[in-house]
């Protein structure tokens, strides 16, 4: 096996028009976080003959192919990621997770791909020679060579029982065209949705259609086979031509259209693309304003909006085509119905316009005051956590979201009603200030009004998939329901935060939470198992198998509260054991304010010789919204472009700009979510903004809760909800409780001290001690030390009794 440089045998384009020539090149050995793949299959895409044809701006000579799977032959230095033997497919773009892009829901724009474009290194270097000429590889990849070298994030691991001819399709057509409906359309179940093209992408899409509950997907494709082969993916109804599908689905829809138009052609003809109105026919034929017919780059991710195509033949390249920085195709302007068609293409054309044919992230470096972090684009702006290139796409996706809620949620539907405000309103996010919160206390009592989800539930029972909860005050829960999309994009948000936070692929992550209804544990797995970490669910309460799994599994990150990864080293020591013995590299935490404690944080970083990142979120919205990553100083947002975040005065109500040194209360608006589509829903927790990113992003940390409630080991408990519980066990006790707290909360470092008064029929104590921490467990999911005390002991007033106090 050579570490050195080789020659390799390629297919090269040097001129357009002048196809592929098979040569002989050599090849650097991979430097630092690269690799080198021999390659096994290849796929051809229809990107690849945009190159030949001389329709992409593309820098020649350059060696073909994005779409690639093979076996890693060497590495360079530092890497991680995999190692020479592993079977891997290869991403024409990384995903690393801890850029500004990936953080923000962008992995399609990962900074290590910058230069896809080019087929240069980020150092400014290329790969491939022939004597003194350099040549790039399509996408940074070039995969119609033997052997090709790639960043070490372009590659994804191919289970052994995977042929390669099946793994390369996975490094694009699969991704894009199953992305183009799960994810860029966001198709649901039920929606009617068009795909024009069924071809390699298109196949996907009718796939993804299906998988998402689509009741009809409508194919067109004048190639009767592709036709045939889109009824075996899962099309319900395919059409030859747009005009015999447009009839079709305005009968089938009784004239409201499709929800969604999914474009993956090669070629637009005068059939099948247009504008204008949904409902003209002239205005959808496929001529731009010069009369001439358009065309597209065949569904590939390349294309970056809906900008009219020179004709073929025209002589001059694709305008604005950017390789590789998109995984889903542009919807084009297809009859769909009005309001869907702007969410739809606002999903997929990004807010900044980009100078054509060179990648976004080169333009903004050029910029001359790109250091400084508060000067976005060509002015200057306050800091916000929805970054820049985002807003205009959150905007629509908001304005969608927000025009359909009143006949979704009868809540919601009153609730503006009640404040005289209206969400056709909506014109831009400073708006949202205009509209009333949504308030802990008003989701119970809609739960209470109609179960079981209540009266803000956006969809049927039928289409959710799971519950989570989150303990109200009465000690019953507050159910949280997530449908399947909403379980992708919470999936999606925690996986960003968890990259930030500094999570790999090679770590071994112990988790030390629970796996029930707490948001803190499914959804984290399916993250951590997204990111492809090897998850270790032990749980809480369970110290000794922590140990064990310490001792055998080679765990490298800890993930639980603060209270946990202290509560865990002192019980190692308490043994005779040093924390730092085994050998932990990260430790990942959240679910109350500790983790952002300096002299708590501190201890906790001694004692497993390990850093510390935390996390933030929320359970009636997502999981996990922010992430720190490894040095910056704070957390910075993660949800994308699923929520929107306000900064509030807690006690005014009023905005308050995330600038360095600002206080305020977190608010925040589901963009997407279907089952609890809550908007500005009042979270109670308290920031300080610790600074900016580079790129202008707010960082914070939380510093506590604007309410009472106390926080054990990750899980909200509120003093009233313990005193309701012990007021079932009457006549055994008199109801009256106090928790006796070593030291102000709202963190409590279990067992959660509780006093009890015994009542006039008690019983053996020692079993009315033990059934009250059961009960208080069982419901409130929280270990507590019961001590009985005689009735009448405890504190008692005609107004609010003191369910807590700070011990002597």
């Amino acid at each position: 096996m050579s570490t050195g440089a080789i020659t390799t045998r390629a297919a090269v384009a040097r001129q357009p028009h002048t196809g592929w020539e098979l040569t002989e090149l050599t090849l650097d050995p991979p430097k630092a976080h690269e690799v080198r793949v021999r390659f096994h299959a290849a796929g051809l895409c229809h990107s690849d003959d945009h190159i030949t044809k001389g329709d992409a701006p593309i820098r020649l000579p350059v060696v073909g192919g994005h779409e690639g799977a093979g076996v890693v032959e060497s590495v360079g230095p530092e890497v991680l990621r995999v190692k020479p033997g592993d079977r891997v497919v290869v991403a024409y773009i990384p995903a690393c997770g801890a850029c500004r892009p990936c953080s923000t829901g962008h992995q399609n724009m990962c900074v290590k791909g910058l230069n896809a474009g080019t087929g240069m290194f980020l150092d400014g270097t290329f790969r491939f020679h022939s004597g003194a000429e350099d040549l790039g590889g399509f996408c940074t990849v070039g995969s119609f060579s033997q052997y090709a070298v790639v960043h070490e994030w372009a590659c994804i691991p191919l289970p052994g029982d995977i042929p390669f001819e099946i793994g390369a399709l996975v490094g694009c057509g699969v991704p894009t065209g199953w992305g183009s409906a799960v994810y860029a359309a966001g198709v649901r179940a039920g929606d009617t949705v068009v795909i024009y093209g069924a071809g390699g992408v298109g196949s996907n899409a009718v796939q993804g259609a299906r998988f998402a509950g689509a009741k009809n997907v409508v194919v067109v494709d004048p190639v009767e086979f592709k036709r045939d082969m889109a009824k075996v993916f899962g099309a319900t109804h395919t059409f030859a031509a747009a005009e015999e599908a447009h009839d079709f689905v305005v009968e089938t829809t009784w004239g409201q259209l499709a929800d969604h138009a999914i474009c993956t052609p090669g070629v637009l003809t005068q059939d099948v693309g247009g504008g204008g109105d949904p409902g003209d026919r002239q205005g959808r034929q496929g001529d731009d304003h010069r009369g001439r017919p358009r065309r597209r780059a065949g569904g590939h991710p390349e294309r970056r909006d809906d900008d009219p195509l020179p004709a073929p033949g025209a002589g001059r390249p694709l305008r604005r085509l950017q390789p590789a920085l998109r995984r889903a195709p542009a919807a084009g302007p297809l009859p769909l119905r009005r309001p869907q068609a702007r969410r739809a293409d606002h999903q997929q054309v990004p807010a900044r316009r980009r100078q054509p044919g060179l990648p976004g992230h080169e333009r903004r470096q050029e910029h001359p005051r790109r250091s400084d972090p508060r000067h976005l684009g060509d002015r200057v702006a306050d800091p916000s956590f929805t970054a820049p290139e985002d807003r205009e796409a959150v905007t629509e996706l908001l304005r969608a979201q927000l025009e359909g809620l009143p006949a979704r949620s009868p809540l919601y539907a009153d609730l503006f009603a009640e404040h005289g405000v209206s969400a056709t309103a909506f014109a831009g996010l400073d708006d949202l200030r205009k509209l009333p919160f949504t308030g802990k206390q008003m989701l119970r009592d809609s739960q209470a009004a109609a179960p079981p989800l209540g009266r803000h539930m956006g969809v049927p029972m039928s289409e959710v998939i799971r519950v989570h909860a989150s303990t109200g005050t009465t000690g019953r829960p507050s159910w949280v329901g997530v449908t399947r999309r909403d379980a992708a994009a919470w999936t999606d948000m925690v996986a960003r935060a968890f990259r930030t936070m500094g999570a790999t692929r090679d770590d071994v992550v112990l988790h030390a939470a629970g796996l029930t209804l707490f948001v803190g544990g499914l959804p984290i797995r399916d993250a951590l198992e997204r990111i492809g970490c090897t998850f270790v669910p032990i749980g809480t309460g369970a110290s000794e198998k922590a140990v064990l799994a310490l001792e055998s599994l080679g765990v490298t990150a800890l993930h639980s509260t603060p209270s946990y990864a202290r509560y865990l080293a002192d019980h190692l020591r308490t043994h005779g054991r040093d924390p730092r013995e085994f050998g932990l590299r990260k430790v990942f935490v959240g679910g109350e304010p500790g983790g952002g404690e300096p002299a708590f944080r501190a201890h906790v970083e001694q004692e497993w010789g390990a850093p510390v990142t935390e996390g933030l979120g929320n359970a009636d919205m997502a999981p996990v919204l922010f992430g720190e990553a490894p040095g910056s100083g704070g957390m910075r947002f993660t949800g994308g472009r699923h929520v929107h975040v306000e900064m509030i005065d807690p006690e005014s109500g009023e905005p308050v700009v995330p600038e360095p040194g600002a206080t305020g209360e977190l608010v925040y608006t589901a963009i997407d979510r279907e089952c609890c589509p809550l908007v500005r829903f009042r979270t109670r927790d308290r920031v300080v903004v610790t600074g900016l990113a580079t790129d202008g992003a707010p960082l914070i940390r939380c510093v506590g809760r604007t309410d009472d409630m106390l926080i054990v080991l990750g899980v909200n408990v509120f003093p009233s909800a313990v005193r309701d519980l012990v007021q079932t066990m009457h006549p055994r006790t008199t109801g009256a409780v106090q928790i006796v707290l070593p030291k102000e909360g709202p963190r409590v470092e279990p067992p959660l001290p509780v006093e009890v008064e015994w009542g006039e029929a008690p019983g053996d104590h020692d079993v009315l001690r033990r059934d009250v921490e059961a009960l208080v467990r069982s419901r409130l999911s929280v270990r507590a030390a019961v001590t009985l005390v005689p009735p009448g002991s405890l504190e008692r007033s005609e107004m609010k009794s003191r369910l807590t106090r700070v011990g002597e």
